[in-house]
């Protein structure tokens, strides 16, 4: 998941230790009767479950979910800024993802959002519209998205040398763009 993908870019970049749990996933299994069409015609049905310790920790069953003692963090952005207060707190000496001064910070978050809406949305919108001119129109806007992060950042990464919280929420998406040249 690309958003799961965003919390273990946080936790790796500080080097923090976690327990990987696989939470989502599909299962073949007998048709459960409650489709509102003839199960006969076909013989091979699949699930989405989520594992019950997701279910558990966060009852919505929204990845990625960060568990610590009995506190629980969930949405991917939010989990890479807990991984920067976890790192700060351990006193590790690593950059942190979302840039100390204000103005900064705020320019990051602001970033982050417009990768969620210029990038994210429109990767997703490539892949499952059915129409060839509507995934066409997204991929220009997926483009259009990355093009602008590529004229804002301000050296390798988005805020200068070092992985930040925009390259977080951006690289699980570039990373698998080519999902959509075989898909799409």
């Amino acid at each position: 998941c690309p958003f799961a993908h965003r919390a273990t870019l946080a936790l790796e970049h500080h080097g923090l230790e976690y327990t990987w749990v696989e939470a989502l996933g599909w299962e073949q299994r007998e048709a459960t009767g409650e489709e509102d069409f003839d199960a006969s015609e076909r013989d091979d049905w699949w699930y989405h479950w989520k594992h019950p310790e997701l279910l558990k920790a966060n009852p919505e069953g929204m990845v990625p979910t960060l568990t610590l003692g009995d506190k629980v963090c969930t949405e991917s952005v939010v989990c890479v800024h807990f991984a920067d207060g976890l790192a700060k707190a351990k006193g590790l000496a690593t950059p942190p993802l979302v840039p100390e001064d204000p103005w900064e910070g705020a320019r990051a978050m602001i970033w982050a959002g417009k990768v969620n809406s210029t990038v994210t949305s429109e990767y997703y919108k490539c892949l499952v519209r059915e129409a060839n001119d509507e995934r066409s129109d997204a991929f220009a806007r997926l483009c259009d998205g990355l093009e602008a992060f590529a004229n804002a950042k301000r050296g390798t990464f988005f805020s200068g040398d070092s992985l930040g919280l925009v390259d977080c929420v951006l690289l699980p998406y570039a990373f698998r763009l080519y999902v959509l040249e075989h898909y799409r």
